[in-house]
């Protein structure tokens, strides 16, 4: 996916034409802020899927991941490795998931 505004375009789409967007939806747009290294983008997208209820799944805990492991100022990787804190963030549910998580805080050197 990677283009983030054809993917904010979808999803206005998508409720004009009175579609709820899912967790699927919203990782879409996850995927287009996290290829472009935008944390805040991504922590926007995170509080907006709180405040329609919709639970991190395991795309969406492994796509942040990997922008975490890639973000060059230590500042916004913390903020997106902060999301292992979440209690419904699914950490252990899924082997990739885990291993993806994993693999960023060793790049990270956050052993906590």
């Amino acid at each position: 996916v990677g283009d983030l505004d054809s993917a904010k375009r979808a999803l206005q789409e998508m409720e004009e034409s009175g579609i709820t967007p899912d967790v699927a939806s919203f990782s879409c747009l996850l995927s287009g802020a996290a290829k472009q290294l935008d944390c805040e983008e991504t922590l926007r997208i995170i509080a907006e899927m709180d405040r329609r209820r919709l639970r991190l799944d395991a795309c969406v805990v492994s796509t942040i991941m990997r922008m975490a492991r890639h973000l060059p100022d230590a500042r916004d990787a913390d903020k997106a490795l902060s999301i292992m804190d979440r209690p419904d963030a699914c950490l252990f549910d899924d082997e990739v998931v885990f291993n993806t998580v994993l693999d960023a805080c060793i790049y990270r050197r956050d052993y906590k």
